[in-house]
């Protein structure tokens, strides 16, 4: 199978995003195959009909194999917060991003279940990567070119933990193909070069920041209680409106899945599908 995305996208995604219903996922083989191969091919996709239940995740997530843990858990909560140490804990705008480019195996997937969104504004908001990034290559060679070869660093601590990690945000292969983007406003702390090559690598970070704000490179959804986002946290930058807290609750819990680990239960599926 093709590691290769097969589907690139922008705006237009808003309207023709796939949705699989949560029930044919847990109970059909053929179904989890289809919705496996789907978010691997366009890498953001959405369940529907889950049960809006504290760790519900844990039944999708079983159907591919388990959780990665990170320093936030297994599934952790996204909801807005006192003292937050996480802009994800507020009820701020949240520009795009990809989760925890501080660590060296940037998270593969991530799904964000829904519980509930009675809040007034909110609306998610996704972006493909590696179109913003080809893009770029095609408009800006030179801001492509550095990019893609000079680190970026990014840090997150807090009292239990500091992680830091250099990579350059759009990441190839030997065939110079993108196959990873690490971009992370929050957590970017700076670009280890001399004085002299400063401006030109800000000048091409800026570009890039650039681009996911284009509207024509947004998709946006608004969560109902019971829809799970499906992303390749490699690939798909995610972010939100804000929203007013006063108005209603708005509860999110998310886990991340490595890529690995879906490739492995697509083969094994088609496998068994096959001689069925």
């Amino acid at each position: 199978a093709s590691e290769r995305p097969q589907t690139s996208w922008g705006r237009e995604l808003s309207e023709s995003l796939q949705r699989f219903p949560y029930n044919e996922i847990v109970e059909d083989d053929r179904r989890l195959l289809h919705w496996l191969e789907t978010m691997r091919s366009v890498g953001l996709v959405y369940i529907t009909g889950a049960p809006a239940m504290p760790g519900g995740l844990h039944d999708l997530v079983a159907r591919i194999s388990f959780i990665r843990e990170t320093n936030f858990g297994g599934i952790f909560d996204v909801e807005a917060v006192a003292g937050a140490i996480s802009n994800a804990y507020t009820a701020n705008w949240l520009p795009l991003h990809l989760d925890l480019p501080t660590r060296e195996y940037q998270p593969g997937y991530q799904f964000l279940h829904c519980l509930s969104n009675a809040a007034q504004g909110g609306g998610s908001i996704y972006g493909d990567g590696f179109f913003m990034a080809e893009q770029l290559r095609k408009s800006d060679p030179e801001a492509f070119a550095i990019l893609s070869t000079v680190p970026i660093q990014h840090r997150f601590h807090d009292e239990g933990c500091d992680y830091v990690f250099d990579r350059p945000l759009i990441v190839l292969n030997s065939a110079g193909d993108v196959v990873e983007i690490r971009c992370n406003v929050s957590l970017m702390t700076g670009f280890n070069v001399p004085a002299a090559e400063t401006r030109p690598v800000y000048m091409a970070y800026r570009k890039f920041i650039a681009l996911t704000q284009e509207p024509a490179n947004q998709c946006e959804v608004m969560m109902t209680a019971g829809d799970i986002a499906c992303m390749d946290n490699r690939r798909v930058l995610h972010g939100r409106r804000a929203f007013e807290p006063g108005t209603g609750r708005r509860h999110l819990q998310g886990a991340y899945v490595e890529h690995e680990e879906v490739v492995s239960r697509i083969r094994t599926l088609r496998r068994t599908i096959r001689t069925d």
